[in-house]
């Protein structure tokens, strides 16, 4: 027989068993029969043109009586009953969770590819970054499901009715923490060509930004600077200056700056700690979020010594907080823009940032603005110093931001190119 010569594999949909011809359908039959047809049989099959869809139309009785054994009757058709079966496609009625956001879809038939496909585009703002290969479900009390295979299996389990079945489950990724992101190299495949061939935070686009905030007089500024002087002699004199300490100690000094800066930007402005941000490139807790109203508008990352680790870091998360801020805004990638400023500090280091939804970015990593926080004896007018150029960076970014969210698009591309001293 020359069926014997015929490379048969797995069928994938009924469409497939359907256009075998004999000598496949035997090939198959041959592969899935412990002692295989014998040539009484296949004839049997070959001179009545029994295929594998016509084989379905036959009875265990009438095979025998066209002179196939009893045994191999049985089991053809038992194997063709379970065929069908395993191939039976239904339509998937699906509610996926993923971070949190939920989705209520449907797709046509229960394709495992065509489902990972369909999840990409449900959550598409979240998961452009990921493969849809690398996508994966699991279903309440179900392990990982990450292949066709185990998809099929799983669906086995599930009830249909009237050629529906319903299936709950969260999406899985191979999402990465922001603490991953430590080197300008890691940045490469999210913000590309704008830092090709960048392989240090010194080679990074530099950022101006204005030092004369709007609308505070200079009592009000005064009058900020002295209640957070007030705040870290406070800090140094209960718990000693800042040299040695661990990050959680020196956000301390971060949040002693802050609050008073944020309080005199209005009601709608305010300061959250340990805010969880998730994003197509990474997800986790960021130290500081300043937001108006919903709004995210600065990321403070504190760090202990490691400023590079740190700026890739918020970079990572203010790209996020942009895209979070679309979302908000009813805003495809398309459509809208925004852009998201960033701090990174040691407490007596600050360094300023810049991020937008295009993947533009920029550091002021070459002009440190530092804090005389060192030392148990404090140079009060030093220190006021300090404080005051601070208050006015941070003030400045601010004012900035708030003065955008209303804009449209092309205003705010105004607005950052005003901010980035290279490209």
């Amino acid at each position: 027989m020359t069926s014997s010569n015929i490379a048969i594999e797995e069928p994938s949909s009924l469409e497939e068993v359907w256009k075998w011809n004999i000598e496949q359908f035997i090939k198959y039959l041959n592969k899935h029969i412990s002692s295989g047809l014998s040539s009484k049989d296949e004839n049997v099959l070959e001179k009545n043109e029994i295929d594998a869809r016509a084989i379905t139309l036959f009875s265990r009785e009438e095979l025998v009586n066209l002179g196939m054994t009893t045994g191999i009757a049985t089991c053809i058709l038992k194997i063709m009953k379970e065929l069908c079966a395993r191939l039976e496609r239904f339509r998937l009625y699906c509610t996926a969770t993923y971070k949190k956001n939920k989705k209520i879809f449907s797709i046509a038939i229960d394709d495992w590819t065509l489902l990972q496909r369909k999840i990409m585009t449900e959550f598409l703002d979240l998961l452009e970054d990921v493969d849809e290969s690398e996508i994966t479900i699991k279903p309440p009390a179900n392990n990982v499901i990450k292949d066709k295979e185990t998809f099929y299996s799983f669906l086995e389990t599930v009830p249909k009715l009237n050629g529906l079945k319903r299936i709950k489950f969260t999406v899985e990724t191979p999402q990465t923490n922001f603490s991953k992101y430590k080197r300008i190299i890691d940045l490469v495949g999210i913000f590309g060509t704008n830092i090709k061939g960048l392989t240090t935070i010194d080679d990074l686009p530099q950022m101006e930004f204005s030092t004369k905030p709007a609308d505070i007089s200079e009592e009000q500024l005064k009058r900020i600077t002295d209640a957070i002087v007030t705040r870290l002699k406070l800090l140094i004199h209960t718990s000693g200056p800042i040299g040695g300490k661990n990050e959680i100690e020196r956000s301390y000094y971060i949040d002693a700056v802050l609050r008073d800066i944020v309080k005199s930007c209005g009601e709608d402005v305010r300061i959250n700690q340990q805010y969880n941000i998730v994003g197509s490139h990474g997800d986790g807790r960021v130290d500081f979020v300043i937001k108006h109203v919903n709004t995210m508008i600065c990321i403070t990352e504190a760090k202990i010594t490691d400023i590079e680790q740190g700026i890739c870091q918020n970079f990572i998360q203010s790209h996020s907080a942009c895209k979070t801020n679309l979302r908000k805004r009813k805003f495809d990638d398309l459509a809208g823009y925004d852009y998201v400023y960033g701090i990174v500090s040691t407490g007596d280091q600050w360094i300023f940032t810049v991020v937008s939804s295009a993947n533009e970015l920029a550091a002021a990593n070459k002009k440190i603005q530092t804090l005389s926080v060192n030392s148990d004896d404090v140079d009060d007018d030093r220190l006021a110093n300090d404080v005051q150029i601070l208050v006015r960076a941070i003030l400045g970014i601010l004012q900035d931001k708030i003065a955008s969210i209303e804009e449209q698009p092309q205003a705010k591309r105004q607005r950052l190119e005003k901010v980035l001293l290279s490209k």
